[in-house]
């Protein structure tokens, strides 16, 4: 199915994988510039319903306490596009450098996908992420990296943030108002993105992105915008966002019990009106 879905991107989404035998594959070019750093926030209850969707036997790992957003990653990124990505092919991944912190990396940059090592998501976010954003110096080695990654959740958490402006679990929300409980909190515009369940006709709330500049400020998000992405005005704003306008959007505690592996009977539906709604799915597994 992903092989299916890579081929037809690669027809119509050149710039955003490429499909050679069974592996999907970013493709980066040489320009290892960027003009902006996302930090992107993911809440792991939608992590877990998007993982457990792409395989019938994967389970989750979820974060204590459970009702926390997690870090995905710190992105470079130029705009308008998706990298760089793998800056540096010579570099490792050294595990035993992030000890000091460990404790709080196994908390707060979880790797939800239960039986696969610990450190996966660590080690595939430095050597795609981590080595690009290692030409600044603040970022130039693992534990610089993972340690302001860290740090910016400590300072724009949006399990705070979001709370403060009335956005609860366990409750439906409209695109519009979180969008603006993160604008009050930040004054700055972040992007915000879901994932859609086409058989239920269900949106689910799956990662909000900050952007700061290479001095390491927030600003705007709004000269990311890539395929994924659409940029929506309404009365007294903007949004950068996959999510569907139209829809509630599902904020749930737990993993939905129509989700759960015993109860999965059918796949996601993605109809080719909806790419780019596809295309976040494929992300999940590269970024």
């Amino acid at each position: 199915m992903l092989k299916f879905l890579c081929v037809f991107l690669t027809i119509t989404y050149s710039p955003l994988c490429r499909g050679r035998d069974d592996d999907v594959q970013f493709i980066a070019d040489n320009n290892h510039d960027f003009d902006v750093l996302i930090f992107t926030q993911v809440w792991p209850v939608t992590g877990c319903i998007s993982w457990m969707e792409q395989g019938h036997h994967h389970t989750c790992t979820l974060p204590s306490p459970k009702e926390i957003w997690t870090i995905h990653g710190v992105w470079p990124t130029r705009f308008g596009t998706i990298g760089p990505g793998f800056c540096n092919r010579s570099a490792t991944f050294d595990v035993d450098t992030l000890r000091p912190f460990e404790d709080q990396l196994k908390q707060f940059w979880i790797n939800i996908h239960k039986g696969t090592p610990l450190e996966d998501l660590w080690k595939h976010e430095w050597l795609k992420h981590g080595t690009c954003a290692a030409q600044l110096e603040e970022l130039n080695n693992e534990n610089k990296y993972f340690g302001q990654g860290l740090s910016w959740l400590q300072q724009y958490s949006m399990s705070s943030i979001l709370q403060k402006g009335g956005i609860l679990p366990d409750k439906s929300h409209t695109l519009i108002s979180i969008h603006k409980a993160v604008v009050s909190a930040l004054n700055k515009n972040p992007s915000i993105h879901c994932i859609y369940d086409q058989h239920r006709d269900e949106v689910f709330l799956d990662e909000i992105r900050i952007c700061f500049d290479k001095s390491l400020t927030l600003v705007d998000c709004d000269g990311v915008v890539d395929e994924s992405e659409v940029l929506i005005d309404y009365p007294g704003g903007k949004v950068i966002t996959n999510c569907d306008l139209s829809k509630p959007i599902l904020y749930p505690s737990v993993v939905p019990p129509s989700h759960r592996p015993e109860q999965r009977n059918t796949e996601w539906k993605f109809p080719f009106v909806n790419l780019y709604k596809l295309i976040e799915m494929i992300k999940w597994a590269t970024l």
